[in-house]
């Protein structure tokens, strides 16, 4: 009873940062896997992210693996105890802003290291498999849950930002889907991870395609140009739930998490998580309704 209280007590965003440490958590966690100890952490999991990519980025990326085949283990279990750390003070409050700006520096870094930028660059990117990266929207909803001094006027900003975000996120999606590569024999479904649906829809790829673009497109816009109802209705809200869990199942299998080099859920998770931010509107307190009820009476008098 007590722990309901308390958690019932607690802000809107910080329930969030809650939710997002435990996936911060999570990452380090699965960051200890006995494979991830191996040069297979470099050969399965850093290097890929050169594959396709221009130079300029898949150098550095390069690099950082072979600084990292020199000792394995330190630096695996340097990169688990980061990620466990922002997902401890996360979910504890502690040096929360400290926390949340380490956490996009080092969000960021992962991005380009460990994620090779989503492979925005390289012509074959989608949200289906897991663009524009899993970093970065870690990062982007750290800096959405940033507390102001005004807690009130954070989380009505809040609600907007993940909104904007997140309509902007499915537009880019619509962007990729619309490559060259896509259009190509069957890539757009081979891309999947869920055999029984490969099947399904192998045989009308450029369809399947040009469908799942337009569900994006149609989202994307409508979370950007249409404002959401009392209570944070919104029906394009629900349809990125929809496609978010699409995204995770069939696009991505959970992030391979189960896998033994599964270094993350990926993007689907935090897609729905970015949905219920922009969903879930901070509830007034009574007293606080009645003064915003007044003065809406008041101004329509005037």
């Amino acid at each position: 009873m007590f722990s309901r209280t308390v958690v019932s007590m607690m802000s809107r965003n910080r329930k969030f940062l809650m939710i997002l440490g435990s996936i911060w958590l999570l990452d380090g966690l699965m960051q200890f896997k006995p494979l991830m100890f191996t040069q297979n952490f470099v050969t399965s999991v850093i290097w890929p992210n050169t594959w396709y990519q221009p130079m300029d980025i898949a150098y550095p990326i390069y690099l950082a693996g072979k600084i990292i085949l020199g000792n394995v283990a330190v630096f695996d279990i340097m990169f688990g105890l980061i990620q466990l750390a922002i997902g401890i003070l996360f979910i504890t409050g502690k040096y929360i802003r400290a926390a949340i700006i380490f956490s996009v520096i080092w969000a960021v870094a992962v991005w380009w290291i460990g994620e090779g930028f989503g492979g925005l660059f390289t012509g074959r990117a989608s949200l289906l498999t897991g663009a524009p990266g899993a970093a970065i929207l870690y990062a982007l909803a750290g800096i959405i849950l940033y507390p102001m001094k005004n807690m009130e006027r954070s989380e009505i900003n809040s609600v907007k930002i993940a909104k904007y975000s997140l309509g902007f996120i499915f537009i880019l999606g619509f962007l990729l889907q619309m490559q060259p590569y896509y259009f190509m024999s069957r890539n757009v479904t081979w891309d999947l991870a869920v055999n029984w649906f490969v099947g399904i829809s192998a045989s009308q790829s450029a369809i399947f395609d040009i469908f799942i673009a337009s569900l994006f497109l149609y989202t994307g816009s409508g979370l950007v140009l249409f404002r959401s109802g009392k209570g944070g209705k919104n029906i394009f809200l629900y349809i990125s739930i929809a496609l978010s869990i699409f995204i995770w199942v069939p696009g991505e299998l959970f992030g391979g998490i189960y896998t033994p080099l599964g270094t993350d859920p990926n993007t689907g998770i935090l897609l729905v998580l970015l949905t219920a931010m922009a969903m879930y509107p901070r509830k007034i307190p009574a007293h606080h309704a009645q003064d915003e009820k007044e003065n809406s009476v008041y101004k329509n008098m005037a």
